[in-house]
């Protein structure tokens, strides 16, 4: 899996903003299948923090909640360029088209 969109290689030469940019195109190509399955596995890795969360109601749940507010964004992101992986090369080329013209 990959933590950091620099190092997939349909992305490689954009700038951050670029890279996001054809991150959201690319989702917006893929299947609805697909996207309620992104969907599914990012709802499954909140939902222990949740259950944790309701169980103890008390300060020790304190480290799920600040493990929970630094790791989702890097795993949600890393599952996201998985998925959408087959249409990124595509995404990439519109953006930078895009770019060009601005």
């Amino acid at each position: 899996m990959l933590f950091d969109s620099r190092k997939v290689t349909e992305l490689q030469g954009l700038s951050y903003k670029q890279r996001m940019q054809a991150i959201r195109l690319a989702y917006e190509k893929t299947d609805l299948l697909i996207k309620a399955l992104l969907n599914f596995c990012k709802f499954a890795l909140l939902t222990p923090v949740f259950f944790v969360i309701a169980k103890q109601q008390d300060w020790s749940v304190l480290p799920w909640i600040l493990l929970t507010f630094f790791l989702y964004p890097i795993l949600t992101k890393s599952l996201t360029i998985y998925f959408v992986r087959p249409q990124l090369a595509a995404a990439a080329k519109q953006v930078l088209t895009q770019s060009v013209k601005d």
